[in-house]
């Protein structure tokens, strides 16, 4: 015995088996003869090799012969008659008798048409002469019959029927063999001689029946196998004269069976079997099948005729049993939906008739547990996933299912995730219960752990030859376990349609609340309407309303006091003819462009006033969303802002008129500073001797760095006007960052060296990228760093200048030792006019507000850290300068 999860089959291509031609095998079983005949004339065209066995004439001596020259006169007549009023696309059986040389013989006769010809097959038969042993089967028959018709069960009529073809067969054993969706077959029940093992309960996989010998099952009701060890008997010709193609025997009796089928019997021990069908709803439910192991067995055609009676009345009785069964069961999934239906109705949300009352979603059917996830939450009942993989599997759902309903009973092979529950959820039913949206009811059946007993190894249904591709099938039937796992009891054909119903009733009872709710909401926005009016006419300023594309359905009266405008004449794009002409374009591209991508719109537009005359506003509108997410409205104001505008244009032209005369100032100033710069530059370089030229030097120094100081005060006042208009404009350029700092630091060297201070460059890397800066600027933020740094720290100390990579940006600092800056001054230092309270430090207050001015430029940040007593560092950041364009196709030359 094994044990293995392996599904049946698998491992095995039986791609040649499904595909064996078994309806033209150009063969017959040799207990009969076959003649193929050309009508009118009846001349055989085509014979079995076998006839001279039977008709004592040899091949040659047939062919071309008609059939009346063999046959007894008295036959003709009823024979023509039966060829003339009857189609035979089904087989007919008439007795005939045949002249030998060795004389008359009887035959049993098959006539059938297919293919294009006429076929008639012959086999030997005898009357017997003792009434009762004729009549005796027929008795046994028509017992059977009515113990098959008062059955009350699927098993008994199953025992009843497969103990009736054994004692009118005299078979060894006979099984009722019924198939699975899948083809595979099970022993359902059993008739056998006691000296043999029993086969009842076994599984056997569809390749032991393949896929057209199925079919062939479904046009014969009944299939003999006398002798598995005689010869078949070959068609002379191989193809029929007037067609050129093989015969097709689909409905022959006496067809030669697949030399693969003939093996598999012998492997089991058989020399002789019969099938009869098992025909519901015209498909293939199983099989009668008998099997003789103790020598060959041939049933004569009345007895045969018997047995398939048997296998038509098993069938319709096991149809009516089954549907009888299928009834009650629709019977009461209709009246749990019917229930579910009526609670839904009469509940005002939907899902409480499905959650909250007896019948519950979960009573629908046989389950551990239901689930209903709709409007984003996840309802339970019973043994369910959590509402994380309940939703994780609604996402597959969405993704991988189209169907309205779905269903599995092993639902972790398709679905991974499934295995963590599948001792809850190894089978799922799901209905969609929206068009548009993941909503779904869910019921789960756990996994059923269960042993398959398999006549045989079923991944090992047939063995390759050896010496070519030629299958054989298996060799061994003992019994073969197989663990079933990660599966549940299959969903039924009926509870699929229960599921369509309820799907229906969901989503119709949805619709109704849909309904009634946007009646709900309906009468909510027509109060909200009264409402909005109320209210809208105690603010002052115009307000407004338009539907979810834009056009306008409301306006307060202020709207129409103000501008004159009705709301009838500014519907469509009737308001923009209020917007000022010059105003207009951009408007409406703004409020379409907010309409189409539902964002907020805003924008300052003039209006024409009543009076003619035209007045700024600002337009502010927000779109207005339902419960489902859609917009359903645009509410908006226009807020008079004339006012403001007028202010901030008159102060746009006093800092315009403080620009130029600052501009005229500074040129006025520089002019003559520049003069005096000049002059005492050239003044101390002349030769002054004795204490006076010493003091007149003194003077002068004094003097250049008053005008020095003058200077950077006349630049720093341009630069704040500058800030305050807007107009502070930089270029920025790649510039490394070392060499920025060395520049500085040269810059500011002597002044640092004069006050025995250590001013240097400190840590860093040579390797970071160049920052996107303006370069005077930058120098110009150095000066004011340094040159503080340089100004507060006392001799013997150090300035340390360093840069640091950032995220995207180059950050620089300025260390010094010097006293410190307290906690409380620190939020003041970039300030404008700021100073702090120390003497010592007196100063405009402009170098670090235009310092924190051009880093901003920059898109960068400045700040500063101190500790009293032990220094300062001021950082700032610049961004990285972009890498270099280099145009397509272009590269380093290999």
């Amino acid at each position: 015995m094994r044990t293995d999860a392996t599904q049946p089959g698998q491992l095995a291509d039986l791609t040649h088996c499904d595909k064996e031609p078994i309806h033209i095998p150009g063969r017959i079983q040799a207990h009969g003869v076959l003649l193929v005949l050309r009508e009118p004339a009846l001349s055989l065209v085509q014979v079995s090799e076998n006839v001279a066995d039977f008709l004592g004439i040899p091949v040659g001596a047939l062919l071309g012969q008609p059939l009346r020259s063999f046959l007894r006169e008295d036959q003709l007549a009823p024979l023509l008659e039966c060829l003339n009023g009857q189609s035979l696309t089904e087989p007919v059986r008439r007795e005939l008798v045949l002249r030998t040389p060795t004389g008359e013989r009887l035959f049993d006769a098959i006539l059938h048409r297919g293919g294009g010809a006429l076929i008639l097959e012959l086999e030997p038969f005898s009357r017997q002469d003792d009434a009762a042993a004729l009549v005796a089967p027929y008795h046994q028959a028509r017992e059977a019959l009515a113990r098959l018709k008062a059955a009350t069960s699927l098993d008994e009529l199953y025992r009843i029927a497969a103990s009736a073809v054994r004692q009118l067969t005299g078979f060894d054993r006979v099984l009722i063999y019924q198939f699975d969706p899948e083809g595979n077959g099970a022993i359902v029940a059993e008739e056998r001689e006691a000296s043999l093992d029993a086969f009842l309960g076994l599984h056997y996989p569809a390749s032991d029946i393949p896929r057209q010998a199925r079919q062939l099952y479904l046009r014969n009701w009944l299939r003999l196998i006398p002798d598995v060890h005689r010869p078949t008997a070959a068609l002379v010709p191989a193809l029929h004269p007037d067609t050129r193609q093989p015969l097709d025997l689909s409905l022959s009796i006496l067809r030669a069976v697949s030399p693969v089928h003939i093996e598999y019997l012998k492997n089991l021990g058989l020399r002789a079997s019969m099938s009869i069908s098992l025909i519901r709803a015209n498909q293939l439910w199983g099989l009668i099948s008998c099997g003789n192991h103790q020598g060959p067995r041939h049933v004569p055609h009345d007895l045969r005729v018997a047995c398939e009676l048997v296998g038509q009345v098993l069938s319709l009785q096991i149809s009516l049993h089954e549907e009888a069964e299928l009834a009650r069961q629709r019977m009461r999934l209709r009246w749990l939906t019917d229930q579910l239906t009526g609670q839904m109705a009469a509940a005002q949300d939907f899902r409480d008739g499905l959650l909250r009352h007896q019948p519950n979603l979960a009573e629908l059917f046989e389950s551990s547990g239901a689930a209903l996830c709709f409007g984003g939450e996840c309802s339970r009942l019973g043994r369910t996933p959590s509402e994380d993989e309940l939703w994780a599997l609604a996402r597959w759902l969405d993704t991988n299912v189209r169907l309205p309903v779905f269903h599995t009973d092993a639902l972790s092979r398709l679905f991974p995730a499934a295995e963590r529950y599948k001792d809850m959820a190894s089978g799922l039913l799901a209905i969609r219960v929206s068009r548009n949206q993941s909503h779904y009811a869910l019921w789960f059946r756990p996994e059923v752990i269960q042993t398959v007993t398999w006549g045989g190894d079923p991944r090992k249904p047939v063995e390759l030859d050896p010496d070519g591709p030629r299958l054989h099938p298996r060799k061994s039937f003992a019994r073969w376990k197989q663990l079933v796992q990660d599966q549940s009891r299959p969903w039924l054909a009926q509870e699929i349609e229960a599921a369509h119903e309820l799907r229906r009733a969901i989503m119709d009872a949805d619709l109704k609340r849909q309904v009634l709710h946007e009646q709900e909401a309906r009468a909510e926005a027509e109060e909200a309407r009264r409402l909005l009016a109320s209210l809208t006419e105690a603010i002052p300023q115009l307000v407004w309303s338009t539907d979810p594309l834009g056009n306008p359905d409301f306006y307060n009266s202020l709207w129409f006091e103000k501008t004159g405008c009705s709301l009838d004449a500014a519907r469509g794009q009737g308001w923009a003819q209020v917007v000022h002409p010059e105003d207009r374009q951009r408007t409406l591209h703004a409020w379409l462009k907010a309409t189409r991508t539902v964002r907020d719109f805003e924008i300052e537009h003039r209006f024409r006033m009543l009076d003619g005359s035209y007045r700024w506003q600002l337009s502010r509108a927000l779109p207005v969303r339902g419960p489902d997410g859609q917009v359903t409205r645009w509410f908006g104001t226009s807020t008079d802002i004339d006012d403001q505008k007028r202010a901030e244009a008159e102060r746009s032209r006093a800092i315009l008129a403080r620009e130029e005369i600052l501009a005229m100032v500074s040129h006025d100033l520089k002019n003559p500073l520049g003069v005096i710069l000049l002059s005492t530059a050239l003044m101390r370089r002349s030769k002054l001797e004795g204490e006076q030229g010493e003091q007149l030097r003194g003077h002068l120094e004094k003097v250049q760095r008053a005008a020095e100081r003058m200077n950077s005060l006349i630049r720093d006042i341009l630069d704040l006007a500058r800030i305050e208009a807007g107009h502070f404009i930089i270029e920025p350029v790649p510039h490394p960052p070392f060499a920025l700092m060395d520049e500085a630091i040269e810059m500011l060297l002597p002044l640092a060296t004069q006050k025995v201070l250590r001013l240097a460059r400190h840590g860093g890397s040579e390797s970071l990228g160049p920052v996107s800066c303006d370069r005077e600027r930058i120098l110009q933020v150095f000066s004011n760093l340094l040159g503080n740094a340089i100004k507060f720290t006392p001799e013997g100390g150090s300035v340390l200048v360093s840069a640091e990579p950032g995220e995207g940006t180059v950050r620089f600092s300025v260390k010094d030792t010097g006293p410190g800056i307290p906690a409380e001054q620190l939020p003041h230092l970039f300030d404008r006019y700021w100073q702090a309270r120390d003497k010592a430090r007196m100063g405009s207050g402009l170098g670090l507000f235009i310092s924190r001015a051009i880093i901003a430029a920059h898109g960068g940040q400045i700040w500063a850290d101190s500790t009293v007593g032990v220094g300062s560092t001021f950082s700032f950041t610049l961004p990285l300068a972009p890498p270099p364009h280099r145009p397509l196709g272009t590269g380093q030359p290999g």
